[in-house]
């Protein structure tokens, strides 16, 4: 169940737009707040966020963003509408320091690096593009509630996941100063990546489902 409400009762001086969003599995409500200034002001952040968890109507969580920076880009939370295995599924950007939120049906949470999300369903693996400066990713299983890859200041920049032939992940990379792009596959057993001598017309028709686009999306802490 998704509700949206647009509370404007933070807006009486023209200052903050306030905008909520609830989403709930079961028992379990997950409600998230934005308070987004509409002035300039050193005094006032540009974007603060909480996301509350509740079970039975008590709050038994929280996180809390008291001030998000837009820096690299979107700034605020992201909340995807859809609910996968169970999990709800929310990015931060800003701040140079993009994050992927998990929150469970028993109401746990979990945070491993992120943004721009894709997702395989037949194995619950959430793949998360590092929202930063840095060129990183992480993955994260749904069936285990753990994260269980994680890489950050490599070389080539992530821009896109695939599921190749045996089960294998691949992601194509981009070289920030080159704009050379390349193929790489993760070797979870190893904790390593290992880059490939395949093009991007190799992997054509394998791409993992995207919860979100990093061409396309426009987060601005509302």
């Amino acid at each position: 169940m998704l509700v949206v409400f647009y509370s404007f009762g933070q807006q009486k001086n023209s200052e903050t737009k306030e905008t909520q969003i609830k989403k709930s599995i079961e028992n379990i409500d997950v409600i998230i707040t934005q308070y987004k200034s509409l002035i300039e002001s050193p005094n006032i952040p540009y974007c603060r966020a909480r996301i509350e968890i509740l079970e039975s109507g008590k709050k038994i969580d929280s996180i809390e963003f008291s001030e998000i920076e837009p820096v690299g880009g979107h700034y605020g939370l992201l909340v995807y509408n859809e609910i996968i295995k169970d999990h709800i599924v929310i990015s931060k950007f800003g701040d140079y320091d993009g994050q992927t939120i998990i929150i469970n049906g028993k109401g746990e949470k979990f945070l491993t690096i992120g943004g721009c999300v894709s997702v395989d369903n037949d194995n619950g693996l959430l793949f998360s593009i590092y929202n930063s400066d840095l060129a990183g990713f992480s993955i994260f299983d749904l069936n285990k509630d753990k994260e269980i890859f994680k890489m950050t200041d490599i070389e080539d920049r992530p821009q896109e996941f695939y599921k190749y032939s045996n089960n294998r992940f691949l992601y194509k990379a981009s070289n920030d100063e080159t704009d050379n792009e390349s193929i790489w596959e993760i070797e979870f057993e190893m904790d390593r990546i290992m880059q490939l001598d395949l093009r991007t017309d190799d992997v054509k028709g394998k791409e993992l489902r995207k919860l979100s686009d990093c061409k396309e999306i426009n987060i601005n802490c509302e």
